[in-house]
């Protein structure tokens, strides 16, 4: 990424050169690629100003991990809990102190109807994620995290983990820190 001037020393636009050899010009660049990564971009002659190039060196993320879990029916919207009490829930999100931190049930597709059987069981940051990474790092170790999880859900929804065992087709568990694509670890 490089400023691009005209004889005259005026910027014209800015340069952006893909795997070292296709270049085109932009009058202004976007960029939404990890910061770690960014810093690996050659920026000499994109003539940042020292905030920019501060903001880069300084700004940091925090580890986050999602996990993912498909079901055969979205309980959370059509199924009756252990009390007797259907859940209703579309959309949103719910916040606990149990090791998931935050469920994100799904507000899209048909959820209303319940057919939407897809929620995203646990999103947490910092050194919760860190705790729950180290599960989804390590194959190993899948079952006892689908285990957690699904003890915390039945906890928090009041369901039989039995019948959440039963509901489950699949789960997807993502751990940034260990993504080599965002440079974090």
């Amino acid at each position: 990424i490089k400023t691009a001037k005209d004889a005259n020393s005026k910027i014209i636009g800015i340069d952006v050169t893909a795997d070292n050899h296709t270049s085109e010009r932009f009058s202004h660049v976007v960029t939404s690629i990890p910061l770690p990564v960014l810093r690996t971009v050659d920026l000499a002659a994109a003539e940042l100003t020292p905030m920019q190039s501060n903001a880069l060196r300084h700004l940091t993320y925090g580890p986050s991990i999602k996990i993912g879990m498909q079901f055969r029916s979205a309980w959370w919207t059509t199924a009756t809990n252990r009390a007797g009490r259907a859940l209703n829930i579309v959309g949103g999100q719910t916040y606990t102190d149990s090791p998931l931190r935050t469920v994100v049930y799904p507000s899209f597709g048909d959820a209303e109807q319940g057919g939407t059987t897809t929620l995203i069981a646990s999103y947490c940051w910092t050194d919760d994620a860190e705790r729950m990474g180290a599960l989804i790092t390590h194959d190993e170790l899948r079952g006892v995290l689908v285990q957690l999880v699904l003890r915390e859900l039945a906890r928090i929804h009041d369901f039989d983990i039995e019948f959440l065992r039963m509901q489950l087709l699949d789960t997807h568990a993502w751990c940034w820190s260990n993504d080599p694509c965002t440079m974090m670890g």
